[in-house]
């Protein structure tokens, strides 16, 4: 009878210690989880039975999986178009009118033996496609408007960023005097595409 009187506190015992560990105490304010409807801890970030974020941690681990895709997303699309380039880049002929001569000048020199002309100025690219090795030709032009002398050649270093500008610099021999030089025309004929150029 003793035994029984012992075994039988002990069970009164444990399932008062048992209630205690799983009801939760009425002094702690509660709120219903999102996802699973349980009451839990206001204070709770996670909720202990189905593992939900709560509040703003659920949020910032939502948040961060939206940024994680969208950024995915961007490497990808721009993955794909460097490959597209690549395999089959960007025409000039397509983009004509797109690099502007935007300034040059001439000089010329009549120290050395020979005098010597040298053209240079600036080129604007109005496109989103970058440009290298430009095939520029130039026209010297006299005082009536007659073509004297002219010059084309592929300027292998050019280089022209998308919506940048780039420069350019020629030099020969002159086969006239200075005063037939008056004006000069600058055109740009051909470039390649130049996204290996970065």
């Amino acid at each position: 009878m003793q035994n029984d009187g012992i075994g039988h506190r002990f069970s009164a015992a444990y399932f008062k210690l048992d209630r205690t560990h799983t009801e939760m105490p009425m002094s702690i304010e509660t709120k219903t989880c999102r996802t699973c409807r349980s009451e839990i801890d206001q204070r709770a970030r996670v909720c202990p039975h189905c593992r939900y974020p709560q509040g703003a941690w659920a949020f910032a681990r939502y948040g961060l999986i939206a940024t994680f895709l969208l950024v995915a997303v961007a490497l990808t699309w721009w993955s794909k178009r460097s490959l597209m380039a690549v395999v089959d880049p960007p025409k000039y002929s397509a983009y004509l009118g797109s690099l502007k001569v935007t300034k040059s000048e001439v000089v010329y020199d009549k120290t050395g033996a020979r005098p010597v002309i040298t053209t240079f100025g600036t080129i604007e690219n109005q496109s989103d496609v970058p440009w290298k090795d430009l095939y520029i030709q130039v026209r010297y032009f006299d005082a009536t408007g007659h073509m004297v002398d002219a010059q084309a050649e592929e300027a292998y270093r050019s280089f022209v960023p998308p919506h940048g500008e780039g420069v350019f610099r020629f030099q020969m021999q002159a086969s006239r005097g200075r005063d037939d030089y008056r004006k000069h025309e600058v055109i740009i004929h051909h470039a390649r595409y130049g996204g290996n150029a970065w």
